[in-house]
C-alpha cells in the first residue's frame, strides 16, 4: 500500500467515526430541544452514534459489504 493510499484510508476511518458521533449528538440534541428532555436522547443517541461509528469503522477496515450478493456458503466437507 503507498504512502498516499494509507493516509486517505486512515482518513476514511476517522470520518467515519467522528461523523457517526456527530450525527447522533445531533439528532440527541433536537430531539432533546423538540421534547424538552434535557439530557435524555443525547445520551442514549451519543451511545448509538458511538456504536455506528465503530461498526462502520470496522466494515471499512475489514472490507465487510464491498462485495454485490450474498456470499456463497463453504463446501460442506462431511458429505461423501
Amino acid at each position: 500500500m503507498s504512502r498516499g493510499a494509507g493516509l486517505s484510508l486512515a482518513l476514511r476511518l476517522a470520518m467515519e467515526l467522528v461523523v457517526g458521533f456527530a450525527i447522533g449528538i445531533g439528532i440527541g440534541v433536537g430531539l432533546d430541544y423538540w421534547l424538552n428532555t434535557s439530557p435524555l436522547f443525547l445520551i442514549i443517541f451519543f451511545f448509538l452514534g458511538a456504536g455506528a461509528g465503530m461498526l462502520n469503522v470496522y466494515r471499512v477496515a475489514t472490507g465487510a459489504g464491498q462485495s454485490i450478493g450474498y456470499k456463497k456458503p463453504p463446501p460442506d466437507r462431511n458429505k461423501g
